[in-house]
């Protein structure tokens, strides 16, 4: 007893294959969120905006009033003339 196979064209199988790609794709996207949710790294516990500014701006005149070393640099910034 033979078995019959069936042959498929090329071409429909490619587009099978593509369609069958695009149907997933679609599927993830639509399960995607729509929105992405903002966390902030340091919660401000209910503060006021100009209590939070006020913090900031202390925040960085103590890192302004920090020590900074101060490196000398020799040299010069053309590849030409430096070799």
């Amino acid at each position: 007893m033979a078995m019959a196979y069936s042959t498929v064209n090329p071409s429909f199988a490619s587009m099978l294959a593509v369609f069958l790609s695009l149907l997933v794709f679609f599927m993830l996207v639509s399960a995607a969120p729509t929105s992405l949710t903002l966390k902030r790294s340091f919660p401000n516990h209910g503060m006021e905006l100009s209590k939070l500014r006020e913090m900031d701006m202390k925040s960085h005149r103590r890192m302004s009033q920090s020590h900074i070393v101060s490196l000398l640099v020799h040299g010069t910034s053309d590849p030409i003339q430096a070799g």
